[in-house]
């Protein structure tokens, strides 16, 4: 392959956009992290995922661009983009999407209070009026089961309420 001036130049400065492309992966990552609480584990499985991602995206793009060959300024390039894009670009979409993030919570706020609280209310009165039957329901099934609690005779024993006339066998 004939490497000519222009050529590099396209390369190294598609680096920097793929540099900037993969801080703005980091920036998805980091979005997730500030909406969801990741563990420790969590946290390093997402940053073992950007390194594949970048790695895979380093070796593609200069497989299809670069004829397979790393050079140094392709990877110098793709820390400049980064690096751009993580002092400059990012604070810019992270203070973008805190301000949207807090919106949506606002709203959720406003929609959860006007739609589900009177759910809610509705749930909490119907708890307490059922609460106080089941504690009613419960008591009288605990007083049948009282009373169910005595011993059976054997059927040879007793002859509709009455005695046959034989002596009861000690059934213990």
């Amino acid at each position: 392959m004939e490497v000519n001036n222009l050529l590099q130049m396209k390369i190294f400065f598609n680096a920097i956009v793929l540099g900037m492309s993969i801080g703005l992966i980091l920036d998805c990552f980091r979005i997730m992290r500030i909406t969801i609480k990741f563990s420790e584990i969590l946290v390093g499985i997402q940053d073992f995922i950007l390194v594949v991602i970048s790695a895979l995206f380093t070796i593609l793009y200069m497989v299809s661009f670069g004829d397979g060959y790393l050079r140094f300024y392709v990877v110098f390039a793709e820390i400049v983009g980064f690096a751009f894009y993580i002092y400059l670009v990012s604070p810019i979409v992270l203070g973008f999407y805190s301000k949207i993030f807090n919106e949506a919570v606002k709203v959720f706020k406003i929609i959860s209070v006007t739609v589900f609280r009177p759910f809610a209310i509705i749930y909490i009165k119907l708890n307490r009026k059922f609460s106080k039957k089941e504690k009613k329901v419960k008591n009288y099934i605990r007083s049948i089961c009282k009373n169910k609690k005595k011993h059976l005779q054997k059927p040879s024993d007793v002859l509709y309420n009455l005695s046959t006339g034989r002596k009861k066998r000690n059934i213990n």
